[in-house]
């Protein structure tokens, strides 16, 4: 964990000065007062995860060239706690961007590069421009490069692909040499800002990102929900627990079994974990439900087995899904997408949203990542009958509310950046100021204020 945090800490320190000329009008510089990124950090397995925000605080002058100061600070996600935090310079010129070591420059982008071109960092790694396209986010037209990433001293084994977008930065790193995809921590954008309204996120890019929230990452995420059923001497409710537990196997594919406990209204016929019938599995933001029977070697019987997928976080605005409820088809059309904070959620986690409507009952429903259906939780519609309802009331991770159902009326809403309702204070030397400030000219978001 030392070492982890001292190399963290060498990234964070580091003072930057990147050579920002305006001579190219049709280019987007990535530095401008008022702009800000947060990037999604994580250690191996999850066994830490931060979040890395990095804020324009006000300009300066630098060896005769203009440039800006830029604060960074790291807080871990699961307590809060800001861990570490510095203020670098920055200098972009001629559509590049530099890093200063030391006394060397070491060059993180190249925008002036076009299909074929190449940059290594070292005898190990290479990049080479394998597209050059654009891309139109809220209205918004960016230029965007595609990149193949790969090992010179594997064969030249291409180990995945990365995107550049002028005005953005990387979509795994911005400004540190995390931008190299195999080395250090593995980093993601969650959101760019400017002036506080967020102008970009991580799946903007064209890709799911490295911070989308697996499903099925660890078994202590918990969902409650509520089932209204009919029954002889009325309607019925239902209160139960679902969680993911252990994994089958189908078709040389890994599935984890839902299990559930709970109890119907009033205390009657309460059931402690047990398994159902049901698996689920997450894979490249796509969720899959399967129903069957299992061997106790823990293989899924190939037999009468019921496979669909029943959400698709990959899917745009206009675009359909058409799965299936037990009985009959439902075709879901997605009427929006955004990206959403859970104001009442522990983590404040900026987490994908997919809007859809289905041609049956209930005749809308939002997809969250990392939290499923706001009807049905993980489970989709396939365990319940014609004359079933069903609420999700709560998602929670190890013991941390991700989301509570009072969010579904109060709390969703498109967020601007979470950090504007307090924002910091710096002086014009992009120190951060505790406190309420004296008399002076200050810096507060991405502004100059006089008090």
């Amino acid at each position: 964990m030392r070492k982890i945090i001292s190399f963290l800490l060498l990234q964070l320190s580091f003072v930057f000065i990147l050579p920002v000329s305006a001579a190219d009008e049709d280019y987007r510089p990535l530095l401008k007062v008022g702009k800000a990124w947060d990037w999604y950090c994580r250690a191996a397995a999850y066994a830490h995860e931060w979040n890395r925000h990095y804020a324009v605080v006000g300009d300066t002058i630098v060896d005769g060239e203009q440039c800006y100061k830029v604060f960074a600070e790291q807080t871990d996600i699961n307590t809060g706690e800001v861990v570490l935090g510095g203020t670098g310079v920055f200098l972009e010129k001629d559509r590049k961007f530099f890093l200063r070591q030391g006394s060397t420059w070491n060059m993180i982008y190249n925008f002036n590069m076009n299909v074929g071109d190449v940059v290594t960092n070292g005898d190990t790694f290479k990049r080479e421009v394998i597209a050059v396209d654009s891309i139109t986010v809220k209205g918004e037209t960016y230029r965007r490069m595609i990149m193949n990433d790969t090992y010179i001293d594997r064969y030249d084994t291409i180990c995945g692909t990365t995107y550049w977008v002028e005005g953005i930065g990387g979509m795994c790193g911005m400004l540190t040499t995390d931008s190299w995809r195999p080395y250090g921590l593995p980093n993601c954008l969650s959101a760019c800002y400017e002036d506080g309204k967020r102008i970009f996120t991580g799946w903007d890019f064209g890709e799911i990102p490295l911070s989308y929230d697996w499903m099925l990452r660890d078994e202590d995420r918990i969902w409650k929900r509520a089932r209204k059923q009919s029954a002889d001497n009325g309607s019925v409710v239902c209160y139960e627990e679902l969680k993911l537990y252990d994994t089958a196997m189908w078709r040389d594919t890994f599935f984890s079994y839902v299990y559930s406990q709970g109890y119907r209204a009033g205390g009657e016929n309460e059931w402690s974990w047990r398994p159902e019938k049901f698996w689920i599995r997450d894979v490249d933001g796509k969720i899959y439900l399967l129903q069957g029977e299992d061997t106790p070697e823990g293989t899924i019987v190939d037999e009468n087995v019921s496979c669909h997928l029943i959400m698709d976080f990959t899917l745009k605005e206009g675009e359909e899904l058409r799965t299936f409820n037990g009985t009959d088809s439902v075709t879901y059309q997605v009427i929006a997408v955004s990206d959403t904070i859970f104001e009442n959620s522990t983590d404040h986690r900026l987490r994908h949203c997919i809007y859809v409507k289905s041609d049956q009952e209930p005749e809308y429903d939002c997809w969250v990542e990392g939290i499923g259906s706001l009807y049905y939780g993980i489970m989709g519609v396939r365990n319940l009958t014609s004359d079933s309802t069903s609420r999700l009331l709560q998602c929670s991770h190890n013991g941390k509310t991700l989301y509570a159902a009072e969010d579904e009326t109060t709390g969703i809403k498109e967020t601007r950046n979470p950090r504007k309702s307090n924002p910091a204070i710096f002086d014009l030397q992009g120190r951060r100021i505790l406190g309420e400030p004296k008399h002076g000219v200050y810096i507060q978001n991405g502004k100059k204020v006089m008090r």
